[in-house]
């Protein structure tokens, strides 16, 4: 029974480490090991395009020119991913583009929590970080959830860790234009 536990817990730990940096993502400082700065933060205006493969629902969104998208990285492991997509969803209800980028290695997982979570919104799968990796610098690679905003071709903002609640995501609505 005692090797049952130690088992149960090495796996909660496991989990919990998935939505988070891995030690070499850190940044250390004199005396402590830094994490990346939570909620959100201007960009360095790269330019990017949208995925245009790999999608596992929908495609990618016509997007006018001027109008944001809000690109959310998560994983059907990760707790607070799973938490936030209904507020996602409330998002691009109310006309706001998203694209959830899933870092899962196999769709079907994703294709459960997609449907769970009841959401609409295109979702491409990304297992190996390649599109992601294009935000190197910005958003640790495998620090889930995060999200980034896209507006006419350029990073704009960043959002590292979950969104909790629907006020949390007017910043990007203060983007789109009435």
């Amino acid at each position: 029974m005692p090797r049952l536990r130690h088992v149960a817990v090495a796996t909660a730990v496991l989990l919990l480490a998935a939505c988070g940096p891995t030690a070499q993502e850190r940044t250390t400082t004199s005396d402590e090991i830094a994490l990346p700065h939570l909620g959100w933060a201007d960009a360095d205006g790269r330019r990017v395009t949208l995925p245009t493969e790999h999608y596992l629902q929908g495609h990618a969104p016509d997007v006018r020119p001027g109008r944001p998208v809000l690109v959310n990285f998560w994983a059907s492991t990760c707790g607070p991913c799973r938490a936030e997509m209904p507020l996602l969803q409330h998002l691009a209800d109310d006309g706001v583009a998203v694209v959830g980028v899933t870092r899962d290695r196999f769709d079907d997982y994703a294709l459960r929590a997609i449907h769970k979570a009841d959401v609409s919104y295109p979702n491409v799968q990304d297992a190996d970080a390649s599109w992601m990796d294009h935000f190197s610098g910005l958003v640790p690679i495998s620090f889930i959830p995060s999200s980034v905003v896209i507006v006419d071709g350029k990073v704009t903002r960043v959002h590292i860790g979950p969104f909790h609640k629907l006020g949390d995501l007017d910043e990007v609505r203060a983007l789109a234009p009435s």
